[in-house]
């Protein structure tokens, strides 16, 4: 039963990933002083982004099933490209103002997703060790 209900675990993980990427997204375009920056903006980009992603990532993957190698390619390719998409319709960057801010962006969501990963795992790592459980 406890195994089953951890896996359950991805579901608020992944929507602090959500959220950790649209308040990264929302404070890189302000740092860049992009004119239609807001919270609500940035949400709906990532989620967009996240099902988009997800959908063209499932088609190229059954359609791996005829065509043995180059869905898979297209598949590393197709949510940055998504993702770079929704960046230029709903703020109007540019295609290199896009790249330097889905970069900037996607550094600073992996730099504080680590940092409160270890922020999380390290105590109970040095309280496994020191209590021995």
């Amino acid at each position: 039963m406890e195994l089953f209900l951890g896996a359950f675990m991805i579901f608020p993980l992944m929507g602090l990933g959500f959220l950790l990427s649209s308040v990264a997204l929302y404070f890189t375009l302000k740092f860049f002083t992009v004119a239609h920056n807001s919270f609500g903006t940035a949400l709906k980009v990532t989620a967009l982004a996240m099902l988009l992603s997800l959908l063209a990532s499932g088609a190229l993957g059954l359609l791996g099933f005829i065509i043995p190698i180059l869905p898979y390619l297209l598949s590393v390719v197709a949510p940055f490209a998504i993702y770079l998409y929704l960046l230029q319709k709903n703020y109007g960057l540019s295609l290199v103002s896009g790249l330097v801010v889905s970069l900037i962006q996607g550094l600073i969501t992996i730099l504080i997703g680590g940092a409160l990963l270890m922020g999380i795992l390290l105590p109970l790592g040095l309280g496994a060790a020191v209590f021995g459980g």
